[in-house]
């Protein structure tokens, strides 16, 4: 499968080394049971490419260096290209300090932040990420209806002597591909995790793109 899928991107015009590790890290989100954010989203990163919204070659550019901390520029490159790096400048800066912290911007699509754990935990390192989308506005702030930022996932990967602790979750009540994915599937979600306009907890997930839209809630805000 990341054969099959490198070989998609690369006729997108993704650079041979680009291109294997968006599928690399595309499938390890399958693996990992993150299916809403495996290979499931390949067919917009193909859209991405193809539209020049996501750069096909490059390396990020680094705007500010610290001994311990880095800004890059990604320049829009792929996040599922560029974070493997920003994790590997990261442990190699806490190996001099104790602790490296990358912050990156104009990343595109990254796609399951725990696929980038282990690359920590493997070395005896922990690991914290987050991210967040800007322009992504779908979930509301506490006590709100109305939607002004993103669910900005975090993860955290935690060695121990044997299985290391992997967490990745969104920090709204659910994530807007779960969403979609309950959309196509033609189910209800689990639990309320959207307000509508009303100001009204739903399951429903074709209230999301109802007109005007339900929005996500932020996490732990209904009891």
């Amino acid at each position: 499968m990341t054969d099959w899928a490198t070989r998609c991107l690369m006729k997108q015009g993704a650079a041979k080394n680009v291109a294997h590790a968006m599928a690399e890290h595309l499938v390890a989100g399958d693996l990992l049971g993150f299916r809403t954010h495996g290979l499931l989203r390949l067919r917009y990163n193909l859209q991405a490419l193809a539209a020049g919204t996501t750069r096909a070659e490059g390396t990020p550019q680094i705007v500010q260096r610290r001994g311990a901390i880095e800004l890059w520029d990604a320049e829009l490159l792929s996040g599922l290209y560029v974070l493997p790096k920003a994790v590997a400048r990261a442990m190699a800066m806490a190996h001099d300090y104790g602790t490296g912290t990358i912050v990156i911007r104009r990343t595109q699509h990254v796609a399951a932040l725990a696929v980038y754990l282990e690359q920590a935990t493997r070395a005896g390192m922990l690991i914290q990420m987050m991210c967040s989308t800007p322009a992504q506005e779908v979930v509301a702030p506490f006590g709100g209806k109305s939607a002004c930022f993103s669910p900005n996932p975090f993860a955290i990967g935690v060695p121990t002597r044997s299985q290391p602790v992997l967490l990745d979750m969104s920090l709204s009540m659910t994530a807007a591909g779960k969403v979609r994915t309950a959309i196509a599937e033609d189910r209800d979600l689990p639990y309320p995790a959207l307000i509508t306009q009303d100001g009204d907890y739903s399951c429903d997930p074709k209230t999301f793109i109802a007109e005007p839209p339900s929005v996500l809630a932020s996490l732990g805000e209904k009891n």
